[in-house]
């Protein structure tokens, strides 16, 4: 009896110690990011992981990350093979999250969008939150998505493979900054929906172009003109400031869920040098209009962006 005693009394210290190990183990496989106004513990190397902003899926899918969950309405073209992927779980859209499917998920980290904050709250309850994305006027654009590959490289412990990404970047936007340093020609970018234009200027979302890659504008933007969502315009403006080069993201493609964007033409805009030259590049949709925050549709930028000047 007494040795029978002694057995369940190591048997249950043993478990004990057993018990504490496993609750103690996985704090050491945290680390503490800096986000939302809050430290999130985030888990190294996540086994189960909701997407709900692009440029992460992009990243991931870059850096050959796996994940289990994503927001599938409105998928890029380019991440169709991402969509298509049953075994990634739908998770509703990036801007009405189904808070149902990420809770089945049971994921041990969500990404999310800034660009919609009032989710956060919800999400957190299901697991440890992180907002990414770009900052609303697009300052530093480059510096950020670069910012979230590192992030994704330390989260994932491939930091060589994540920095060999960053540093593409970089020698791709050298690449056209030097393309468009040898041309004098001033463009101007615009979005077209159901026959309106906005004009998107250097404090726009699309500022980076003319600060970044060293576009000429074609305009002379004012305090009372620029805002993050563009300025209203119509042909006449666009024909008074007659740009060389003319670079437009057709919305409409994206409502109509259309393949190629329209043409956007009338008498005004072809009198435009940029009608005349054949100099109308229509960007990436896409890219341009659902994205824009990681590295595939950046690459498209660039891409899109060298076609006015080559």
């Amino acid at each position: 009896m007494k040795k029978q005693l002694i057995a369940f009394a190591l048997l249950a210290i043993a478990m004990t110690s057993c018990k504490q190990n496993k609750e103690e183990t996985p704090l050491t496989n945290f680390i503490e990011i800096e986000n939302n106004g809050t430290t999130v513990k985030v888990p190294i190397q996540p086994k189960t992981v909701a997407v709900l902003e692009r440029g992460v899926m992009e990243n991931m899918d870059e850096l050959g990350i796996a994940f289990q969950g994503m927001a599938k309405e409105f998928t890029p073209n380019y991440l169709a093979h991402l969509e298509n992927d049953k075994n990634i779980a739908d998770m509703g859209a990036v801007f009405k999250p189904n808070f149902d499917a990420v809770s089945r998920l049971s994921p041990d980290l969500v990404f999310m969008d800034n660009a919609f904050p009032a989710d956060y709250d919800e999400m957190i309850k299901i697991a440890p939150t992180l907002m990414l994305g770009i900052p609303n006027k697009g300052d530093n654009y480059l510096n950020y998505i670069q910012d979230n590959i590192r992030l994704l490289g330390k989260i994932y412990q491939i930091e060589p493979k994540a920095e060999d990404l960053a540093k593409d970047l970089d020698i791709r936007v050298n690449a056209l900054k030097d393309l468009v340093s040898k041309s004098n020609d001033k463009a101007m970018v615009i979005i077209h929906s159901e026959g309106n234009f906005r004009l998107f200027d250097e404090n726009t979302r699309y500022g980076f172009i003319f600060k970044d890659f060293g576009v000429k504008s074609a305009t002379n933007v004012t305090a009372e003109v620029a805002n993050n969502h563009g300025h209203m315009i119509n042909s006449e403006f666009i024909l008074e400031h007659n740009p060389d080069i003319l670079f437009i993201i057709d919305r409409d493609a994206i409502v109509q869920k259309s393949a190629k964007p329209n043409v956007i033409t009338n008498a005004l805009l072809e009198k435009t040098n940029a009608y005349k030259n054949k100099r109308v590049i229509y960007l990436d949709p896409d890219a341009w209009f659902l994205s824009g925050s990681g590295a595939t549709s950046f690459k498209i930028f660039l891409n899109d962006i060298a076609k006015g000047y080559n």
